[in-house]
């Protein structure tokens, strides 16, 4: 294979190493498939945040359950706003009123 190629603290034996900024190889839908950095200590991209922390795009598990519980709740409080709009009432305070006094008018009746 020939001489075997040093990069700062290893050194490689087998194939060249790809070159970071060209593209290994493109997806079906064209875009682009970049080979992963990283590997040297001395590499920006390695220091993504504290030791101890998950990396930037993860969540847990409990921010993810609080994060979908407050988009359930949005979701119901929207769903209620436009069938009150579509029923014709300003607030659910009006419905309640309305039914109150729809339901002394017929006990009454």
């Amino acid at each position: 294979m020939g001489e075997p190629e040093t990069c700062g603290w290893f050194t490689h034996d087998g194939p060249p190493l790809p070159n970071p900024f060209e593209p290994v190889g493109y997806r079906h839908d064209g875009r682009l498939i970049s080979p992963i950095l990283g590997a040297a200590p001395e590499d920006d991209s390695n220091n993504s945040g504290d030791e101890g922390s998950p990396a930037s795009g993860s969540v847990k598990l409990e921010g993810l359950s609080r994060l979908l519980a407050r988009e359930k709740t949005q979701g119901g409080r929207a769903a209620v706003k436009k069938l009150l709009g579509d029923l014709g009432f300003d607030n659910s305070e009006a419905l309640s009123e309305f039914i109150t006094t729809k339901r002394d008018a017929d006990q009454a009746g």
